[in-house]
């Protein structure tokens, strides 16, 4: 790696090993310290795959014009084989050549009735960096998720554009985009962070996804983001409050209602876990990792203490709300408490939640919550718009898209 040429004959000796990672890795270093062609030629038809690829890759970049052809030519012999053994070979070797003059070969083996073969020219395609290879495969996508997910990480900041694109366009499932987004996160960086936080405004529904990424990717901002991220709490807070006016309305009749009730909590618990991961990514991570263990504890005494930690540790109003909304108490305290905050219910009747949580566009519920109005609409004969139940017909959860068209 440092270019030391002294060792050069010791390598050569190494080339008569029987170790075939020991030859490869004396003809790779040869082939950059001190290349003799007519050496090195012969090891281009070796058996043994990382011998050929050390051999044909060593050949091409450092090799004599003539030599590198013979290297081409042999290149082309694998990727045109009838073997899958061989296009496997060819693959591999592309890897170790990420140049965009090798697009067209890459393309043939992304198209490769072998599964291995594809992969690993994915993995190729990936290494150029070239968007319109990198477009070529994100369009495997449905077919391929975990491979292509794997070329686009290999890509590093370069699929960042095209994955941003990609998913502002909704051109994907649900799940694949929380998984597109998690890529990025992986991606890190401040590029990868711009992209994120363009995709907080320009999605709906994927807050919780995002702001969980941005703890992952060991995020700090600078202090204009730290007020994005406020007001993300205080969106949060929001949605929170209405789930509890939510709740106020069904609690005399928790038991008919049990199912949408239960929901309900989980989307409670869903935006505590997105308040603390803004908490950490804004305030002291380790207290709030304290606030997260006290609460998981489920111990009165632990939360309270929690609640404290959070009253010094967060901004002061959006800490007043926090405990408020999340102390042990019971709803109608909490309610009473939030009067100051927002003046009335949101909700008037048991359609009226029905409705919002099945309508609308702010705020992004659980598919299982979506599908306990639904049950409930159908089985407490409650009427409701039927367009918002048709919608989700053809949900891409198999639950909700069967309960749509069995309230239909």
């Amino acid at each position: 790696e440092r270019n030391v040429a002294q060792p050069v004959e010791k390598l050569r000796d190494c080339l008569q090993s029987e170790a075939p990672l020991l030859k490869a890795e004396a003809i790779k270093h040869l082939c950059r310290l001190d290349m003799k062609e007519s050496e090195m030629e012969p090891f281009m038809q070796d058996d043994h795959p990382i011998v050929q690829k050390a051999a044909i890759t060593g050949i091409i970049k450092f090799g004599n014009t003539n030599s590198a052809k013979k290297a081409e030519e042999c290149l082309h012999q694998l990727i045109y084989s009838d073997r899958a053994s061989a296009r496997l070979r060819a693959a591999l070797i592309l890897q170790e050549l990420p140049d965009k003059v090798y697009k067209n070969e890459i393309v043939k083996l992304i198209g490769d009735p072998d599964k291995e073969v594809k992969e690993e020219a994915f993995i190729a395609a990936g290494k150029t960096g070239d968007e319109d290879m990198l477009q070529q495969v994100l369009d495997h996508l449905n077919g391929h998720e975990k491979i292509v997910i794997e070329t686009l990480f290999v890509a590093g900041e370069k699929s960042l554009p095209l994955l941003e694109s990609f998913i502002l366009k909704k051109k994907c499932t649900q799940r694949q985009t929380e998984r597109l987004i998690r890529l990025i996160g992986r991606i890190g960086g401040n590029k990868a962070h711009h992209v994120l936080l363009n995709l907080m405004d320009g999605v709906v529904g994927y807050p919780h996804v995002i702001i969980k990424t941005f703890y992952h990717s060991d995020y700090t901002g600078s202090q204009q983001q730290r007020i994005f991220f406020e007001e993300q709490a205080r969106k949060c807070l929001s949605n929170c409050a209405s789930i509890l006016y939510m709740q106020q309305l069904l609690l005399p009749h928790r038991i008919k209602y049990k199912l949408l009730y239960d929901s309900l909590e989980l989307e409670m618990n869903n935006l505590k876990d997105s308040l603390l991961y803004i908490f950490a990514l804004l305030y002291d991570r380790e207290k709030i990792k304290d606030v997260r263990s006290a609460f998981q504890s489920g111990k009165k005494e632990a939360v309270a203490n929690a609640m404290e930690i959070i009253e010094m540790t967060v901004k002061k109003e959006i800490a007043f709300q926090f405990n408020i909304i999340f102390e042990v108490t019971d709803i109608e305290h909490k309610t009473f408490a939030l009067r100051k905050l927002y003046s009335s219910s949101f909700f008037t009747t048991i359609e009226n939640i029905l409705s919002s949580i099945l309508g609308t566009e702010d705020f992004k519920y659980n598919y299982w919550t979506k599908a306990c109005s639904i049950y409930t609409s159908k089985k407490q004969h409650h009427t409701i718009n039927a367009n918002l139940i048709s919608r989700y017909a053809e949900a891409e959860h198999p639950l909700l898209s069967e309960l749509a068209r069995y309230s239909a």
